[in-house]
């Protein structure tokens, strides 16, 4: 072994130094481990419980801090990441909507009027009471309500004239006056349709 190689601590083989992460603590001025092993360590730890619990707290601590170094990273690499994205999708093309594979529990859900809208339903009171949902502050953080059951929900879709499940397929459920999910301000529109109607309501709210 000679003076540009080092055995690693942890697998025990002889590597150049190059292999090994710098650290000025050390005596040799690199770490004990090379880079390989460092990587498979910091990512048990990560999985392991006490990992996870730390790096849950750790993002949630750190929020805005981590979101303001996304941001700065991107306005300084904003061409870089933009020429990455466009060189993965050229390589991965996304399969249309209706090709995505799904478990065959959601194509029986799906399959028919019932659960679809089940689903729907459940999807529209998850965000008005779930302070946990993602979009809860778009929805119940703004006090908007789900002021239909299920079964209320079932029958006022079919009265609008939706009786199979074909007829739902691509269509946003969209609230009229932008208030509360009740019977009578729902409507089904394509998602051109819902993107301007939303854009005609926030034009609205600011006049």
């Amino acid at each position: 072994m000679n003076e540009n190689e080092k055995r690693c601590s942890k697998c025990q083989q002889v590597k150049e130094l190059a292999e090994f992460s710098v650290n000025r603590r050390s005596k040799g001025g690199s770490n004990s481990r090379c880079r390989v092993c460092t990587q498979a360590v910091s990512a048990a730890y990560r999985l392991s419980k006490h990992g996870a619990a730390y790096h849950k707290k750790y993002r949630h601590d750190h929020k805005a801090e981590q979101v303001f170094r996304a941001r700065a990273y991107y306005a300084d690499h904003k061409t870089e990441m933009a020429a990455k994205s466009k060189a993965y999708h050229a390589t991965h093309p996304r399969a249309p909507r209706d090709q995505l594979k799904q478990s065959a529990y959601d194509k029986k859900r799906s399959s028919t009027l019932r659960g679809r809208l089940r689903t729907r339903w459940r999807a529209i009171h998850r965000r008005c009471t779930d302070p946990k949902h993602l979009n809860f502050k778009r929805y119940g953080g703004r006090g908007i309500q789900c002021l239909f059951t299920f079964e209320e929900f079932f029958v006022h879709v079919q009265e609008l004239g939706f009786i199979r499940v074909e007829m739902l397929l691509g269509l946003h459920i969209h609230r009229i006056d932008n208030t509360d999910y009740r019977i009578g301000n729902i409507e089904f529109l394509t998602p051109a349709a819902h993107g301007a109607a939303h854009r005609e309501l926030r034009g609205l709210e600011h006049r």
